[in-house]
């Protein structure tokens, strides 16, 4: 008997990149011979190139100079890119350093094509690297990719314009960006084909959503696909808030075209959701089903575009499990959550018929955040089993107060004060590193405490596990949604083991923030 033919097999990853190509080179076929297919397409990696590559960048224009970043102060806006075309964009490369909190919120991207007052790109920055809520995170799909802790970020949309494009960025926050780098590469082309169709991205929220009507992530007039969502929520009330099912509704349709089963369902995965990386799919943030979790996923439509010719309006129902207030759950009603959303498609011409976006602070999820800089009270600081200093410069601007810890039961007080009496959301901005330990946190000496539905209060236990293989500060760390009278007030926090990896047992903490939490956003059943 012959020996078994072995067969070479190529990778999961390797085999989806490959069908990837294949479906862009697909729809590319149309192109002019001098728009390059996909890199990993087999022939277009050898076909000779008819296009000159260029690249603009943050680089200092004095060679023997390493300080190759920006830093927009507030109300400033940076002109990253201005290019004469026929050109796509094909990546874009970025990272900040900046100290204000939820500054990837507080950014703004807009991007304009062929000379156009309207921007086809108007996105929080964050937001369009598919990491919202302001957060940092660590992406591996097929267009955006973020490394070192989020901290990288990269596009691979292509963005073709005609004859010229516009990139700039805005600060929109009250803080100076300490540092802002930025390669942005593009293909200067002889002539592209009239018909097009020019890369859009484009934000709205609704804090919260509004009850009678499904959330709204696209309408818009024109002709053109839908190729990626990102979708992002903030939990008002405990439970599962993504039992809506998405609906398409295609060149006037009084019915939707295409409806689906499931939020979670939308970014094929099932049973709820929790953090993934995907090439098409991805739960970037996934923080559970108390109060005031963040929860966000994206999807790209390259497989499965969704084409329009005179419009298309993208809904999702504002649906999931509640607890009423007689103790019972419903599995399937109307949820007042806060909403957020970017749509990702190319259109024919620029589309000029959208709102503007939210300015600055209003994208934050309660409009308002007071940034306290703990480090700034070491005086009033006190620590138990270890010793509270203050670290500064730890990473670029961001000082932190630091407790070397002797081990299990070392505890920190960390005080602040509210101006006036009302319902917060306090978040922990923590620093995680090699050395670092878990920690438990109580406020004013008690677990921290959620309103129950149906009146009185429930205690859960805050745990914030610390340790990273490297420095990163700071992560944002959800202490709760809670009362809180005016006058001082403190958290504790009390070392309760760590990572194995861990060389220690130590925390870092950069702010405490408070915000004020809407009484549209208190939902009481």
């Amino acid at each position: 008997m012959n020996p078994p033919t072995r067969t070479r097999r190529r990778s999961p990853r390797v085999r989806t990149l490959l069908i990837g190509a294949a479906l862009l080179a697909a729809a590319e076929a149309g192109w002019a011979q001098s728009v390059p297919v996909p890199p990993l397409d087999p022939v277009g990696i050898a076909r000779l190139k008819d296009f000159e590559q260029r690249r603009v960048s943050s680089n200092n224009i004095y060679v023997d100079s390493n300080d190759d970043s920006k830093r927009p102060v507030p109300g400033e806006t940076l002109v990253l890119a201005d290019l004469e075309g026929p050109g796509i964009v094909t990546h874009m490369w970025f990272t900040v350093a900046a100290n204000e909190y939820a500054w990837p919120r507080l950014l703004r991207l807009r991007i304009y094509y062929d000379g156009s007052r309207t921007p086809s790109v108007d996105v929080p920055f964050g937001d369009f690297f598919a990491s919202a809520h302001g957060y940092e995170r660590n992406i591996d799909s097929l267009m955006i990719r973020n490394s070192s802790n989020g901290r990288s970020r990269n596009s691979y949309w292509p963005m073709p314009f005609h004859r010229s494009c516009r990139i700039t960025v805005t600060n929109e926050g009250r803080r100076r960006v300490s540092m802002f780098y930025y390669q942005i590469d593009w293909q200067k082309h002889k002539q592209l084909p009239p018909d097009i169709g020019y890369f859009h991205a484009y934000y709205r929220q609704e804090l919260p959503a509004i009850g009678g009507r499904h959330y709204e992530v696209l309408n818009v007039k024109g002709e053109g696909h839908l190729i990626g969502a990102l979708l992002s929520v903030v939990q008002t009330e405990s439970l599962w808030f993504g039992e809506g099912d998405d609906l398409f509704y295609v060149d006037g349709s009084p019915t939707p075209v295409m409806e689906g089963t499931g939020t979670e369902d939308y970014f094929n995965d099932a049973w709820s959701l929790r953090v993934s990386n995907g090439l098409f799919t991805g739960v970037p943030i996934a923080e559970g089903r108390g109060v005031g979790a963040r929860l966000s996923g994206y999807r790209w439509h390259l497989a499965d575009p969704v084409p329009f010719k005179t419009s298309l309006k993208f809904l999702i129902e504002h649906k999931g499990h509640v607890r009423l207030g007689d103790g019972l759950t419903d599995g399937f009603r109307e949820r007042f959550d806060l909403w957020s959303s970017v749509a990702f498609w190319y259109q024919k011409g620029v589309n000029e018929g959208l709102s503007e976006p939210p300015y600055g602070p209003a994208r934050l999820p309660h409009g308002n955040a007071t940034q306290i800089e703990v480090e700034n009270a070491i005086k009033d600081v006190s620590a138990r089993e270890g010793q509270a200093t203050v670290q500064r410069d730890v990473f670029w601007s961001k000082d932190i107060l630091f407790l070397k810890a002797n081990g299990v039961g070392s505890s920190i007080d960390v005080p602040f004060d509210v101006a006036s009496e009302g319902f917060y959301e306090i978040i922990a901005q923590v620093a995680h590193a090699a050395d670092y330990g878990d920690y438990t946190v109580n406020l004013d000496g008690v677990a921290v405490g959620e309103a129950r539905p149906g009146g009185g209060t429930s205690r859960r236990e805050v745990r914030v596990e610390t340790y990273n293989s490297e420095l990163y500060v700071a992560a944002d760390h959800l202490i709760g949604w809670v009362d809180l009278t005016k006058g001082r007030h403190k958290l504790t926090f009390t070392c309760v083991g760590k990572n194995d990896a861990s060389r220690g047992f130590n925390l870092g903490i950069d702010n405490v923030v408070l915000a004020r939490v809407d009484e549209k956003a208190r939902i009481k059943r």
